[in-house]
Protein backbone atom coordinates (compact mmCIF):
# COMPACT_ATOMS: atom_id res chain seq x y z
CA UNK A 1 0.00 0.00 0.00
CA UNK A 2 1.30 3.45 -0.85
CA UNK A 3 0.14 7.01 -0.42
CA UNK A 4 -0.25 9.49 2.41
CA UNK A 5 -1.82 8.04 5.56
CA UNK A 6 -1.69 4.53 4.10
CA UNK A 7 -0.60 2.97 7.40
CA UNK A 8 -3.86 2.65 9.33
CA UNK A 9 -3.56 -0.67 11.18
CA UNK A 10 -1.95 -0.98 14.62
CA UNK A 11 -0.52 -4.38 13.64
CA UNK A 12 0.86 -5.67 10.34
CA UNK A 13 1.71 -9.28 9.47
CA UNK A 14 4.26 -9.60 6.67
CA UNK A 15 5.64 -12.77 5.06
CA UNK A 16 9.05 -12.53 3.42
CA UNK A 17 11.18 -15.05 1.56
CA UNK A 18 14.98 -15.06 1.60
CA UNK A 19 16.39 -11.93 0.02
CA UNK A 20 13.10 -10.01 0.12
CA UNK A 21 12.55 -6.79 2.04
CA UNK A 22 9.66 -4.65 3.24
CA UNK A 23 9.68 -0.90 3.86
CA UNK A 24 7.50 1.06 6.27
CA UNK A 25 7.63 4.76 5.53
CA UNK A 26 5.74 7.90 6.45
CA UNK A 27 6.12 11.58 5.46
CA UNK A 28 6.93 13.40 8.67
CA UNK A 29 7.34 16.89 7.18
CA UNK A 30 6.11 18.53 4.00
CA UNK A 31 8.27 21.23 2.44
CA UNK A 32 6.65 24.14 0.75
CA UNK A 33 6.91 24.51 -3.03
CA UNK A 34 10.66 24.70 -3.49
CA UNK A 35 10.32 25.34 -7.24
CA UNK A 36 8.97 28.76 -6.21
CA UNK A 37 11.68 29.15 -3.57
CA UNK A 38 9.09 29.27 -0.80
CA UNK A 39 11.09 28.37 2.28
CA UNK A 40 9.59 26.65 5.27
CA UNK A 41 7.91 23.38 6.19
CA UNK A 42 4.72 21.99 7.67
CA UNK A 43 4.65 19.27 10.31
CA UNK A 44 2.54 16.24 9.39
CA UNK A 45 3.37 13.83 12.17
CA UNK A 46 5.55 13.24 15.19
CA UNK A 47 9.30 13.68 14.75
CA UNK A 48 9.94 9.95 14.39
CA UNK A 49 8.09 6.90 13.09
CA UNK A 50 8.51 3.72 15.13
CA UNK A 51 7.43 0.10 15.23
CA UNK A 52 7.96 -2.99 17.37
CA UNK A 53 9.05 -5.91 15.19
CA UNK A 54 8.90 -9.62 16.02
CA UNK A 55 9.79 -12.40 13.57
CA UNK A 56 9.87 -16.21 13.67
CA UNK A 57 13.24 -16.31 11.85
CA UNK A 58 16.34 -14.15 11.80
CA UNK A 59 15.99 -10.84 9.95
CA UNK A 60 18.08 -7.69 9.44
CA UNK A 61 16.46 -4.33 10.20
CA UNK A 62 17.68 -0.90 9.15
CA UNK A 63 16.02 2.45 9.62
CA UNK A 64 16.63 5.98 8.48
CA UNK A 65 15.36 9.36 7.39
CA UNK A 66 15.36 11.18 4.08
CA UNK A 67 16.18 14.90 4.38
CA UNK A 68 17.16 14.04 7.94
CA UNK A 69 18.51 17.46 8.93
CA UNK A 70 15.09 18.97 8.31
CA UNK A 71 13.94 17.41 11.57
CA UNK A 72 16.59 18.83 13.85
CA UNK A 73 15.13 22.30 14.31
CA UNK A 74 11.82 23.51 15.73
CA UNK A 75 8.53 22.48 14.19
CA UNK A 76 7.55 26.00 13.15
CA UNK A 77 8.10 27.17 9.57
CA UNK A 78 11.34 29.10 9.45
CA UNK A 79 11.99 32.23 7.42
CA UNK A 80 15.27 30.96 6.02
CA UNK A 81 18.66 29.60 6.91
CA UNK A 82 20.70 26.49 6.20
CA UNK A 83 18.01 24.15 7.46
CA UNK A 84 15.27 25.28 5.06
CA UNK A 85 15.29 24.30 1.41
CA UNK A 86 18.59 23.49 -0.23
CA UNK A 87 20.43 20.26 0.45
CA UNK A 88 19.67 17.68 3.15
CA UNK A 89 21.48 14.45 3.87
CA UNK A 90 20.08 10.95 4.42
CA UNK A 91 20.65 9.12 7.71
CA UNK A 92 20.44 5.32 7.97
CA UNK A 93 21.83 2.56 10.18
CA UNK A 94 21.20 -1.08 11.05
CA UNK A 95 19.93 -1.98 14.53
CA UNK A 96 20.18 -4.97 16.87
CA UNK A 97 17.57 -6.98 18.81
CA UNK A 98 16.31 -5.87 22.21
CA UNK A 99 18.02 -8.76 24.01
CA UNK A 100 21.51 -7.29 23.53
CA UNK A 101 20.87 -3.70 24.57
CA UNK A 102 22.44 -1.93 27.54
CA UNK A 103 21.77 0.94 29.94
CA UNK A 104 25.02 2.98 29.86
CA UNK A 105 26.17 4.94 26.81
CA UNK A 106 28.97 7.36 25.99
CA UNK A 107 28.66 9.69 22.99
CA UNK A 108 31.45 11.64 21.28
CA UNK A 109 30.29 14.49 19.07
CA UNK A 110 31.48 15.35 15.57
CA UNK A 111 31.79 18.65 13.73
CA UNK A 112 28.24 20.02 13.97
CA UNK A 113 26.59 22.56 16.24
CA UNK A 114 24.07 21.56 18.90
CA UNK A 115 21.18 21.39 16.44
CA UNK A 116 22.93 18.51 14.64
CA UNK A 117 24.80 16.89 17.54
CA UNK A 118 22.51 15.14 20.03
CA UNK A 119 21.68 11.61 21.28
CA UNK A 120 18.22 10.02 20.99
CA UNK A 121 17.15 7.47 23.62
CA UNK A 122 14.33 4.99 22.87
CA UNK A 123 12.78 2.93 25.67
CA UNK A 124 11.99 -0.79 25.41
CA UNK A 125 10.31 -1.01 28.83
CA UNK A 126 7.82 1.17 30.68
CA UNK A 127 9.08 3.49 33.39
CA UNK A 128 12.58 3.98 31.98
CA UNK A 129 14.43 6.79 33.81
CA UNK A 130 17.10 8.75 31.91
CA UNK A 131 20.07 10.46 33.62
CA UNK A 132 22.55 12.74 31.86
CA UNK A 133 26.23 13.10 32.84
CA UNK A 134 26.61 13.44 36.63
CA UNK A 135 23.02 14.52 37.34
CA UNK A 136 21.38 12.78 40.30
CA UNK A 137 17.89 13.80 39.19
CA UNK A 138 16.43 12.19 36.08
CA UNK A 139 16.00 14.19 32.90
CA UNK A 140 12.92 12.21 31.85
CA UNK A 141 10.92 9.03 32.36
CA UNK A 142 9.66 7.37 29.17
CA UNK A 143 7.71 4.22 28.36
CA UNK A 144 8.26 1.44 25.83
CA UNK A 145 8.34 2.90 22.33
CA UNK A 146 8.78 6.49 23.54
CA UNK A 147 11.86 8.50 22.61
CA UNK A 148 13.76 11.34 24.25
CA UNK A 149 16.24 13.60 22.38
CA UNK A 150 19.00 14.91 24.65
CA UNK A 151 20.00 18.50 23.78
CA UNK A 152 23.52 18.86 22.42
CA UNK A 153 24.20 21.54 25.02
CA UNK A 154 24.80 18.68 27.48
CA UNK A 155 28.08 17.73 25.76
CA UNK A 156 31.24 18.65 27.64
CA UNK A 157 33.42 21.61 26.74
CA UNK A 158 32.66 25.02 25.27
CA UNK A 159 32.08 26.07 21.66
CA UNK A 160 35.06 27.02 19.53
CA UNK A 161 35.13 30.07 17.28
CA UNK A 162 32.88 28.31 14.75
CA UNK A 163 30.22 27.45 17.34
CA UNK A 164 31.10 23.75 17.50
CA UNK A 165 33.16 21.54 19.81
CA UNK A 166 34.28 18.32 18.07
CA UNK A 167 35.44 15.44 20.23
CA UNK A 168 33.54 16.44 23.39
CA UNK A 169 31.62 13.70 25.22
CA UNK A 170 28.27 13.03 26.91
CA UNK A 171 27.29 10.20 29.28
CA UNK A 172 23.80 8.71 29.60
CA UNK A 173 22.61 6.04 32.01
CA UNK A 174 19.11 4.59 32.15
CA UNK A 175 17.21 2.49 34.66
CA UNK A 176 16.34 -0.09 31.97
CA UNK A 177 17.82 -1.18 28.65
CA UNK A 178 17.36 1.27 25.78
CA UNK A 179 18.19 1.89 22.14
CA UNK A 180 20.66 4.77 21.71
CA UNK A 181 21.26 6.80 18.57
CA UNK A 182 23.63 9.66 17.95
CA UNK A 183 22.82 12.43 15.52
CA UNK A 184 26.13 13.80 14.28
CA UNK A 185 27.64 15.83 11.45
CA UNK A 186 30.86 15.73 9.44
CA UNK A 187 30.56 19.48 9.07
CA UNK A 188 28.29 22.12 10.58
CA UNK A 189 25.80 21.91 7.75
CA UNK A 190 22.42 20.26 7.12
CA UNK A 191 23.88 18.52 4.08
CA UNK A 192 26.55 16.71 6.13
CA UNK A 193 24.54 15.01 8.88
CA UNK A 194 24.10 11.35 9.73
CA UNK A 195 23.33 9.21 12.74
CA UNK A 196 24.98 6.23 14.38
CA UNK A 197 23.44 3.39 16.31
CA UNK A 198 25.56 3.27 19.49
CA UNK A 199 26.60 0.20 21.49
CA UNK A 200 26.51 0.32 25.32
CA UNK A 201 29.79 0.71 27.19
CA UNK A 202 30.89 -2.29 29.23
CA UNK A 203 34.08 -4.10 30.15
CA UNK A 204 33.28 -6.86 27.67
CA UNK A 205 34.14 -4.60 24.73
CA UNK A 206 36.83 -5.78 22.35
CA UNK A 207 40.42 -4.62 22.54
CA UNK A 208 41.16 -4.41 18.79
CA UNK A 209 39.45 -2.53 15.95
CA UNK A 210 41.59 -2.96 12.85
CA UNK A 211 39.08 -3.11 10.00
CA UNK A 212 38.85 0.55 8.93
CA UNK A 213 40.46 0.58 5.46
CA UNK A 214 40.99 3.84 3.54
CA UNK A 215 39.17 5.91 6.10
CA UNK A 216 39.40 8.99 3.88
CA UNK A 217 38.04 7.29 0.75
CA UNK A 218 34.28 6.71 0.54
CA UNK A 219 34.28 5.94 -3.18
CA UNK A 220 36.76 6.51 -5.97
CA UNK A 221 35.17 9.92 -6.49
CA UNK A 222 34.85 11.19 -2.93
CA UNK A 223 37.61 11.96 -0.46
CA UNK A 224 36.42 12.10 3.13
CA UNK A 225 37.70 14.43 5.82
CA UNK A 226 36.76 13.48 9.34
CA UNK A 227 37.89 11.87 12.55
CA UNK A 228 37.61 8.85 14.80
CA UNK A 229 36.32 8.73 18.35
CA UNK A 230 37.59 6.24 20.93
CA UNK A 231 35.87 5.31 24.18
CA UNK A 232 38.44 3.61 26.41
CA UNK A 233 38.60 2.13 29.89
CA UNK A 234 40.01 4.87 32.13
CA UNK A 235 42.37 2.41 33.80
CA UNK A 236 44.18 1.96 30.47
CA UNK A 237 47.04 4.50 30.15
CA UNK A 238 47.48 6.53 26.96
CA UNK A 239 50.58 4.54 26.14
CA UNK A 240 48.53 1.34 25.96
CA UNK A 241 46.03 2.72 23.42
CA UNK A 242 47.65 2.44 19.99
CA UNK A 243 46.29 4.18 16.88
CA UNK A 244 48.08 3.28 13.63
CA UNK A 245 47.42 4.90 10.25
CA UNK A 246 49.15 2.96 7.47
CA UNK A 247 51.38 1.57 10.19
CA UNK A 248 52.39 4.99 11.55
CA UNK A 249 51.74 5.58 15.27
CA UNK A 250 49.47 8.57 16.01
CA UNK A 251 50.13 10.59 19.17
CA UNK A 252 47.41 10.63 21.85
CA UNK A 253 49.13 13.01 24.25
CA UNK A 254 46.73 15.68 25.46
CA UNK A 255 43.71 14.12 23.75
CA UNK A 256 42.29 12.21 26.74
CA UNK A 257 38.97 13.60 28.01
CA UNK A 258 37.30 12.56 31.24
CA UNK A 259 33.56 11.85 31.35
CA UNK A 260 31.23 13.67 33.72
CA UNK A 261 29.31 11.14 35.78
CA UNK A 262 31.45 8.09 34.98
CA UNK A 263 35.09 7.83 36.05
CA UNK A 264 35.51 4.35 34.53
CA UNK A 265 35.73 5.59 30.94
CA UNK A 266 37.57 8.28 28.96
CA UNK A 267 37.38 9.41 25.33
CA UNK A 268 39.78 10.43 22.56
CA UNK A 269 39.18 12.20 19.24
CA UNK A 270 41.56 12.25 16.26
CA UNK A 271 40.70 14.05 13.01
CA UNK A 272 42.12 14.51 9.50
CA UNK A 273 43.19 10.86 9.20
CA UNK A 274 44.04 9.35 5.80
CA UNK A 275 44.69 5.67 5.09
CA UNK A 276 44.13 2.35 6.83
CA UNK A 277 43.31 2.82 10.51
CA UNK A 278 43.85 0.31 13.30
CA UNK A 279 43.11 0.85 17.00
CA UNK A 280 44.47 -1.52 19.65
CA UNK A 281 44.42 -1.42 23.43
CA UNK A 282 45.23 -3.51 26.47
CA UNK A 283 41.75 -2.62 27.79
CA UNK A 284 38.22 -2.31 26.45
CA UNK A 285 37.58 0.18 23.62
CA UNK A 286 34.82 1.30 21.25
CA UNK A 287 35.56 3.18 18.02
CA UNK A 288 33.34 5.46 15.93
CA UNK A 289 33.84 7.70 12.89
CA UNK A 290 32.40 10.96 11.50
CA UNK A 291 33.30 12.69 8.25
CA UNK A 292 32.18 14.69 5.22
CA UNK A 293 32.90 15.31 1.56
CA UNK A 294 31.24 18.26 -0.11
CA UNK A 295 27.51 17.52 -0.02
CA UNK A 296 27.92 14.20 1.78
CA UNK A 297 28.09 13.33 5.46
CA UNK A 298 29.20 9.89 6.70
CA UNK A 299 29.51 8.16 10.06
CA UNK A 300 29.93 4.68 11.48
CA UNK A 301 30.34 2.74 14.70
CA UNK A 302 32.67 -0.25 14.66
CA UNK A 303 32.44 -1.71 18.15
CA UNK A 304 30.45 -3.28 20.89
CA UNK A 305 27.57 -5.19 19.38
CA UNK A 306 29.14 -8.64 19.30
CA UNK A 307 30.39 -8.39 22.88
CA UNK A 308 27.03 -7.68 24.55
CA UNK A 309 25.78 -10.92 26.17
CA UNK A 310 22.26 -12.21 25.53
CA UNK A 311 20.19 -15.05 26.96
CA UNK A 312 19.21 -17.97 24.76
CA UNK A 313 15.69 -19.24 25.60
CA UNK A 314 14.74 -22.83 24.72
CA UNK A 315 11.10 -23.88 25.14
CA UNK A 316 10.40 -27.62 24.96
CA UNK A 317 6.62 -27.47 24.51
CA UNK A 318 4.82 -24.22 23.77
CA UNK A 319 2.04 -23.99 26.34
CA UNK A 320 3.68 -26.41 28.77
CA UNK A 321 4.02 -25.82 32.50
CA UNK A 322 7.28 -24.67 34.05
CA UNK A 323 9.43 -27.22 35.87
CA UNK A 324 11.84 -29.92 34.77
CA UNK A 325 13.38 -29.04 31.43
CA UNK A 326 10.36 -27.23 29.97
CA UNK A 327 12.28 -23.93 29.65
CA UNK A 328 16.06 -23.53 29.60
CA UNK A 329 17.87 -20.21 29.89
CA UNK A 330 21.46 -20.25 28.64
CA UNK A 331 24.03 -17.49 29.09
CA UNK A 332 27.09 -17.07 26.83
CA UNK A 333 30.02 -19.35 27.52
CA UNK A 334 33.48 -18.37 28.72
CA UNK A 335 32.85 -16.16 31.77
CA UNK A 336 34.19 -16.66 35.28
CA UNK A 337 30.97 -16.00 37.22
CA UNK A 338 27.23 -16.05 36.60
CA UNK A 339 24.28 -14.79 38.64
CA UNK A 340 20.65 -15.13 37.53
CA UNK A 341 17.96 -12.59 38.50
CA UNK A 342 14.15 -12.76 38.45
CA UNK A 343 12.28 -9.45 38.40
CA UNK A 344 15.58 -7.78 39.29
CA UNK A 345 16.19 -9.87 42.42
CA UNK A 346 19.08 -12.40 42.64
CA UNK A 347 18.05 -16.06 42.65
CA UNK A 348 19.77 -17.98 45.43
CA UNK A 349 22.11 -20.67 44.09
CA UNK A 350 21.54 -19.74 40.42
CA UNK A 351 25.20 -19.22 39.57
CA UNK A 352 25.73 -21.52 36.60
CA UNK A 353 25.62 -20.76 32.88
CA UNK A 354 22.39 -22.79 32.50
CA UNK A 355 19.24 -22.05 34.51
CA UNK A 356 15.85 -23.79 34.41
CA UNK A 357 13.16 -21.44 35.81
CA UNK A 358 10.22 -22.73 37.82
CA UNK A 359 8.33 -19.44 38.02
CA UNK A 360 7.17 -17.04 35.30
CA UNK A 361 8.67 -13.59 35.15
CA UNK A 362 11.35 -11.40 33.64
CA UNK A 363 14.88 -12.89 33.86
CA UNK A 364 18.34 -11.40 33.47
CA UNK A 365 21.82 -12.79 33.99
CA UNK A 366 24.88 -11.06 35.39
CA UNK A 367 28.24 -12.17 34.03
CA UNK A 368 31.73 -11.40 35.27
CA UNK A 369 34.93 -11.93 33.31
CA UNK A 370 37.11 -12.60 36.37
CA UNK A 371 36.77 -13.28 40.08
CA UNK A 372 36.17 -9.96 41.78
CA UNK A 373 35.59 -8.21 38.43
CA UNK A 374 32.75 -5.95 37.37
CA UNK A 375 29.39 -7.58 36.66
CA UNK A 376 27.48 -6.86 33.47
CA UNK A 377 23.73 -7.58 33.57
CA UNK A 378 22.03 -8.67 30.36
CA UNK A 379 18.80 -7.36 28.89
CA UNK A 380 15.71 -9.19 30.24
CA UNK A 381 13.81 -12.09 28.69
CA UNK A 382 10.24 -13.04 29.61
CA UNK A 383 9.39 -16.58 30.72
CA UNK A 384 5.78 -17.80 30.64
CA UNK A 385 4.01 -20.68 32.38
CA UNK A 386 1.17 -22.90 31.14
CA UNK A 387 -1.25 -20.35 32.61
CA UNK A 388 -1.21 -16.62 31.87
CA UNK A 389 0.29 -14.05 34.20
CA UNK A 390 -0.54 -10.36 34.52
CA UNK A 391 1.78 -8.12 36.50
CA UNK A 392 -0.29 -5.10 37.46
CA UNK A 393 1.37 -2.17 39.22
CA UNK A 394 -0.31 1.04 40.39
CA UNK A 395 2.25 3.69 41.34
CA UNK A 396 2.63 7.41 41.99
CA UNK A 397 5.64 9.58 42.76
CA UNK A 398 3.88 11.31 45.68
CA UNK A 399 1.25 10.16 48.15
CA UNK A 400 0.73 13.39 50.07
CA UNK A 401 -0.85 16.50 48.51
CA UNK A 402 -3.02 19.50 49.33
CA UNK A 403 -6.46 20.46 48.09
CA UNK A 404 -6.18 21.78 44.54
CA UNK A 405 -2.91 19.95 43.86
CA UNK A 406 -2.55 17.29 41.13
CA UNK A 407 -0.80 13.95 41.10
CA UNK A 408 -0.01 11.52 38.27
CA UNK A 409 -1.10 7.90 38.77
CA UNK A 410 0.49 5.21 36.60
CA UNK A 411 -1.08 1.81 35.94
CA UNK A 412 1.42 -0.60 34.38
CA UNK A 413 0.03 -3.76 32.78
CA UNK A 414 2.44 -6.52 31.65
CA UNK A 415 1.15 -9.74 30.08
CA UNK A 416 3.12 -12.99 30.02
CA UNK A 417 1.69 -16.07 28.34
CA UNK A 418 2.17 -18.48 25.45
CA UNK A 419 -1.18 -17.35 24.02
CA UNK A 420 -2.89 -14.12 23.01
CA UNK A 421 -5.52 -12.53 25.23
CA UNK A 422 -8.79 -10.84 24.36
CA UNK A 423 -11.19 -8.65 26.31
CA UNK A 424 -8.38 -7.41 28.55
CA UNK A 425 -9.40 -4.62 30.90
CA UNK A 426 -8.41 -2.97 34.18
CA UNK A 427 -11.01 -1.58 36.59
CA UNK A 428 -10.02 1.24 38.96
CA UNK A 429 -11.78 2.42 42.10
CA UNK A 430 -10.96 6.11 42.70
CA UNK A 431 -12.35 8.00 45.75
CA UNK A 432 -14.61 10.99 45.12
CA UNK A 433 -11.95 13.22 46.72
CA UNK A 434 -10.23 13.17 43.31
CA UNK A 435 -11.30 14.32 39.88
CA UNK A 436 -9.60 13.01 36.72
CA UNK A 437 -8.27 15.98 34.77
CA UNK A 438 -6.51 13.99 32.02
CA UNK A 439 -5.88 10.41 30.94
CA UNK A 440 -3.44 8.79 28.51
CA UNK A 441 -3.69 5.04 27.75
CA UNK A 442 -0.88 3.57 25.62
CA UNK A 443 -3.48 1.30 23.99
CA UNK A 444 -7.24 0.92 24.11
CA UNK A 445 -9.73 3.32 25.65
CA UNK A 446 -10.60 4.88 29.02
CA UNK A 447 -14.03 5.27 30.57
CA UNK A 448 -13.98 7.55 33.60
CA UNK A 449 -17.70 7.63 34.33
CA UNK A 450 -19.36 5.88 37.27
CA UNK A 451 -17.89 4.70 40.54
CA UNK A 452 -15.63 2.10 38.91
CA UNK A 453 -13.48 3.45 36.08
CA UNK A 454 -12.46 1.16 33.24
CA UNK A 455 -9.33 0.91 31.05
CA UNK A 456 -10.17 -1.35 28.09
CA UNK A 457 -7.03 -2.79 26.50
CA UNK A 458 -8.81 -5.23 24.16
CA UNK A 459 -6.59 -7.82 22.43
CA UNK A 460 -3.02 -8.13 23.70
CA UNK A 461 -0.10 -10.36 22.74
CA UNK A 462 2.47 -12.22 24.89
CA UNK A 463 5.15 -9.96 26.29
CA UNK A 464 3.12 -6.78 25.82
CA UNK A 465 3.59 -4.03 28.38
CA UNK A 466 1.11 -1.15 28.41
CA UNK A 467 0.61 1.85 30.65
CA UNK A 468 -2.21 4.18 31.63
CA UNK A 469 -1.43 7.61 33.06
CA UNK A 470 -4.10 9.51 34.98
CA UNK A 471 -3.74 13.04 36.27
CA UNK A 472 -5.80 13.32 39.47
CA UNK A 473 -6.68 16.65 41.08
CA UNK A 474 -7.42 16.74 44.82
CA UNK A 475 -10.88 18.14 45.57
CA UNK A 476 -11.26 17.70 49.32
CA UNK A 477 -9.44 16.55 52.45
CA UNK A 478 -9.09 12.81 52.96
CA UNK A 479 -6.91 10.43 54.99
CA UNK A 480 -6.28 7.73 54.03
CA UNK A 481 -7.57 7.48 50.45
CA UNK A 482 -7.11 4.16 48.70
CA UNK A 483 -7.05 3.70 44.91
CA UNK A 484 -7.31 0.05 43.89
CA UNK A 485 -7.21 -1.87 40.60
CA UNK A 486 -8.34 -5.27 39.31
CA UNK A 487 -7.79 -6.93 35.95
CA UNK A 488 -9.67 -9.41 33.77
CA UNK A 489 -8.91 -11.00 30.40
CA UNK A 490 -9.78 -14.00 28.28
CA UNK A 491 -6.94 -16.38 27.39
CA UNK A 492 -7.67 -19.57 25.45
CA UNK A 493 -5.15 -22.41 25.44
CA UNK A 494 -4.22 -24.71 22.55
CA UNK A 495 -7.33 -26.84 23.23
CA UNK A 496 -9.53 -23.70 23.24
CA UNK A 497 -10.21 -23.89 26.98
CA UNK A 498 -10.06 -20.77 29.14
CA UNK A 499 -6.86 -20.34 31.18
CA UNK A 500 -7.02 -18.62 34.58
CA UNK A 501 -4.21 -16.37 35.84
CA UNK A 502 -2.08 -18.04 38.54
CA UNK A 503 -0.95 -14.78 40.22
CA UNK A 504 2.55 -16.09 40.86
CA UNK A 505 4.01 -12.62 40.27
CA UNK A 506 3.60 -10.04 43.02
CA UNK A 507 1.25 -7.23 41.98
CA UNK A 508 0.97 -3.71 43.39
CA UNK A 509 -2.72 -3.01 42.91
CA UNK A 510 -3.28 -0.24 45.46
CA UNK A 511 -1.97 3.23 46.17
CA UNK A 512 -2.73 5.21 49.34
CA UNK A 513 -2.97 9.03 49.51
CA UNK A 514 -3.37 11.80 52.05
CA UNK A 515 -5.02 15.08 51.05
CA UNK A 516 -4.46 18.01 53.45
CA UNK A 517 -5.70 21.59 53.62
CA UNK A 518 -2.20 23.02 53.52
Amino acid sequence: TSGTNAITADNLTITLDKGESFVLEYPIFSFFDMSKKELGRAKLYDQWLGAAIVSNKDIAVSLGNLAYAAFTKSDDPLPGGANNGGDKDVAIDQIIPEDILGSEYVFVRGFGSDEFEFPIIIATQNGTDIYINNALSKAATIDAGDYYPIPGSNYSGTNNANGIRPGENLYVRTSKQVYAYQSTAGKNSAKNVDYNFIAPVNFLLEKVVDFIPNINQHTSSYTIEGGISIVSAAATPDSSVTVLVDGVLQPLAGKRKTISGNSQWVTYFLDKLSGNVSVRSTGSIAVGYTGESGYMGVSGYFSGFASVPSIDVTVKNVGGCLGGDQVKLTAPDGYAMYQWYREGQPISGATERLYQPTLPGSYTVGITTSIGGQEYVSAPVDVSDCKPEIKLDVTSEKQSLVVGESVVLRVNHKFQSYFNATNAEVNLTIPSNFTISSFTPSVGSWNGTGTTKKWTLGSISPGSEEVLELTLKALSVGNPLLISATNTQTVLGSDNTALIETNLLTDDKTESFIIKTA
